[in-house]
């Protein structure tokens, strides 16, 4: 009896303890078989959709690289995180594992969204709505950076593990939360916005759910404490994230700095700005009728979740203010602090494709209410129209993605023909070592291409994926070592190429026309010069 009580005594600290501590870490991690298969079919179209990039070497960020990784590379940035990650592909820059790698994070954190959001757990509705994340155009910028390719989608692996834990609303999981979302910012931290997405659609599925009984899951008490729970998460964590900056002596460059808490309602009424044009505005990954299509079936998805909740006023409100929320939670980011560039990049806006995908989620899952033979032919309806949607975003990835192959092709060929040029100087000193400033740009040619057959776009998403070049000029001996010059160049990465390009401009031209007139490559005294333009 003794032994009994014995043991007793101490398997239950020791299941408290599991069922406390261990089993909510573990839980996200155990997929039903209906997620384990829509996993597999995810991950197989995500490597589909992005075959080009895993399969070609060529694609790299603006500035050809070194095969190598810098050492603490994204340490400036404040993403830590990537000291981890670079031990894993060799500390190498290279195509293969690491989107393969990315691809695996990213079905997770699809999975993990769509458990937070109550997506209705048969694998057509999964796969469809986790590969609406997925192939969604603006990840291709994930891509296009090979570098941060696993820093990108370990952000987003990070901000849906936060969402799954903080919407548990238990204290050891709200924890987990909290570490999770440091460990996000600590990736990329613009995919905050994605965890505040996906807790907005949260919000709007648990609000607005019924059973067959036309019964409401939840309070709007239980609701609002959870929406309460996850907005403390987010202020936990980015206390914990500054501090871990400070432990590792990091100071973010200048334009990332937190906006003064007396700008938040200006700021907040920037990023709304920002968040409800970027439903209609065309950009090269999305075309007009694309966008068209999306606001269309977003704006049935919000029809569908306050269709039942008609006649309750209160219900009815907190829908409308969620889904507004919803679309400013995708520039979030811009709310709390000052990015660099303009609020439409792609590797900025994946959040956005989070949001669109969630109205997939709730018009697939509202059809599942329905009983018998009206229910099958709705939902195959539904599910057939949103597979054709996304179609046309893998579409659009394919195409952008030879359009930029083809224009890696083409200056690479130019940079050749430069070379050649700057070889045949008679004056070159192959002994000397000269300084490079290039004048103007290559010709646009990925703009031509994006733009053929008449097409054109309001924003473009990305200098360097739409029209871009293959190396910034002023990193251009990147290129012509690569195609193996004789010449000795000076450095890289010149903190006074600006001032150099404007004297340039200023006493050199008047007497030379742009390239490919023979006058457009000279050298003067101890530098090379390239007249584009």
């Amino acid at each position: 009896m003794s032994r009994t009580n014995s043991a007793i005594n101490w398997q239950s600290p020791l299941k408290t303890f599991y069922e406390s501590t261990v089993n909510p870490l573990i839980q996200p991690f155990r997929l039903s078989e209906a997620e384990a298969k829509a996993a597999i079919i995810i991950a197989a179209l995500a490597i589909f959709t992005y075959f080009i990039f895993i399969a070609h070497h060529p694609f790299h960020n603006h500035a050809l690289r070194l095969p190598w990784s810098p050492a603490n590379d994204q340490i400036w940035a404040g993403r830590w995180f990537n000291l981890f990650l670079v031990p894993l592909n060799y500390g190498a820059d290279i195509p293969v594992f690491l989107p393969v790698f990315s691809i695996a994070l990213g079905v997770f954190a699809s999975i993990w969204s769509m458990r937070v959001w109550g997506t209705r757990p048969n694998v057509m509705t999964l796969t469809i709505v986790g590969t609406g994340i997925m192939s969604f155009p603006a990840t291709l910028a994930f891509f296009y950076y090979t570098y941060q390719t696993p820093l990108f989608f370990s952000g987003w692996f990070f901000a849906c593990l936060a969402a799954v834990f903080a919407w548990q609303a238990r204290v050891v999981p709200l924890v987990f939360a909290t570490v999770a979302l440091i460990l996000c910012a600590a990736s990329y931290q613009t995919t905050l916005s994605v965890y505040a997405t996906v807790i907005a659609g949260a919000a709007i599925a648990s609000i607005s759910r019924r059973d067959g009984n036309a019964k409401f899951e939840e309070g709007i008490a239980s609701v609002l404490k959870k929406i309460g729970l996850s907005a403390a998460v987010l202020a936990l964590a980015s206390a914990g994230y500054w501090a871990s900056l400070k432990l590792f002596g990091i100071t973010l460059p200048s334009q990332a700095s937190v906006n003064d808490i007396l700008d938040l309602p200006s700021r907040l009424i920037d990023a709304a700005g920002f968040a409800f044009q970027h439903l209609i505005i065309t950009q090269p990954d999305l075309m007009q009728t694309q966008k068209r299509l999306l606001l269309i079936v977003l704006s049935i998805a919000v029809i569908l979740s306050a269709a039942g909740i008609i006649k309750n006023p209160v219900r009815l409100g907190l829908i409308i203010l969620f889904w507004l929320s919803a679309v400013v939670a995708t520039k979030f980011v811009y709310i709390i602090v000052t990015l660099n560039g303009p609020p439409f990049q792609y590797r900025y806006n994946t959040s956005l494709g989070f949001l669109h995908a969630f109205s997939f989620s709730v018009i697939l899952s509202s059809m599942l209410l329905y009983d018998g033979v009206k229910r099958k032919w709705l939902y195959m309806i539904a599910a057939i129209s949103i597979s054709l949607i996304i179609t046309r975003h893998i579409q659009a990835d394919l195409v952008r993605q030879n359009v930029l192959l083809r224009g890696v092709q083409h200056d690479l060929a130019l940079s050749n023909r430069i070379l050649s040029r700057m070889e045949s100087l008679p004056e070159l000193d192959v002994s000397q070592t000269y300084d490079l400033v290039r004048i103007g740009i290559y010709p646009p040619y990925r703009r031509t291409l994006l733009n053929s057959g008449g097409r054109q776009y309001e924003i473009f998403g990305d200098g360097h994926m739409d029209h871009g070049e293959l190396s910034a000029m002023w990193a251009d001996e990147v290129v012509f070592e690569l195609l193996g010059s004789s010449i000795n160049f000076r450095g890289r990465h010149d903190g006074q190429f600006m001032e150099k390009q404007q004297y340039a401009r200023d006493n050199l031209l008047d007497e030379r026309q742009p390239w490919p007139h023979e006058s457009s490559v000279f050298i003067h005294e101890d530098t090379i010069y390239i007249y584009m333009r």
